[in-house]
This record gives structure tokens, C-alpha cells and sequence, in this order.
């Protein structure tokens, strides 16, 4: 039986990872998830078990590095 989402297609991952993944503090992440709404929002698995989708991410930081690129570009 196949689901419309594979399982393979999302991968929830916790605080330690997305801070690993940006390089980033545990304060920065939570400080971007309160005041930049561009950032991906957490959600609950559980009542002590918060997590992200990995896709949303990586494209968060993939927007990041494209403003970059163009503030580059136009210098």
C-alpha cells in the first residue's frame, strides 16, 4: 500500500540537528522561529518532542545563500 507522502520525502528532525545544519545556537533558532516569519515553524510529535521538516530547512537556508548571491551580484 503507498501513501501520497512517502516516508523518505520528510524527515523530522530536532533542535540539535537544524543547529548543526545552520550553525547556529539553540537561542538563534528559537529567536528566528519568533521574529523572522520566513523561518520554518516547529511542530509537536509529542508533548515534550518538537521537530522540523528538513526539507523546510534547507530551503530557508537556500533563500538565505540566493540574497546573498544577489547582494553579490549587484556590488
Amino acid at each position: 500500500m503507498e501513501t501520497k507522502v512517502e516516508a523518505a520525502q520528510i524527515r523530522a528532525v530536532r533542535l540539535p540537528t537544524v543547529c548543526n545544519v545552520l550553525g547556529a545556537s539553540k537561542s538563534s533558532v528559537w529567536r528566528w522561529v519568533r521574529e523572522d516569519p520566513s523561518f520554518p515553524k516547529p511542530f509537536r510529535l509529542g508533548p515534550q518532542l518538537t521537530v522540523w521538516d528538513e526539507t523546510e530547512v534547507l530551503h530557508w537556508l537556500d533563500a538565505k545563500r540566493a540574497v546573498r548571491t544577489a547582494a553579490q551580484a549587484v556590488q
